[in-house]
């Protein structure tokens, strides 16, 4: 039974929507990720790696559609980010 890649996952996605990171902030990020599980709540999981976003100046917009389109969909894991709630940014 393997873990869900959610480090893999979230940098393709990354990817996929063209954010890059600093070097340093990625490999923060990776490690944070790489001890989080599919199990964690998803909210959880967005508070978590929401500001790397922010701090890399993503646009709010563009992080909301970012965290509502990321799926984990491998080792039969499904877990889906839907945007915050709240409306406007938080600093």
């Amino acid at each position: 039974m393997a873990p869900c890649p959610l480090v893999t996952q979230f940098q393709a996605h990354l990817d996929e929507f063209r954010i890059s990171l600093e070097p340093s902030a990625l490999n923060y990020l990776t490690s944070m990720l790489a001890v989080m599980s599919m199990s964690d709540n998803a909210k959880d999981i967005r508070d978590t790696t929401e500001i790397f976003l922010e701090d890399a100046d993503v646009d709010p917009e563009k992080i909301n559609q970012f965290y509502a389109t990321f799926a984990m969909t491998s080792s039969g894991c499904t877990h889906n980010f839907h945007a915050h709630s709240e409306s406007g940014s938080h600093n």
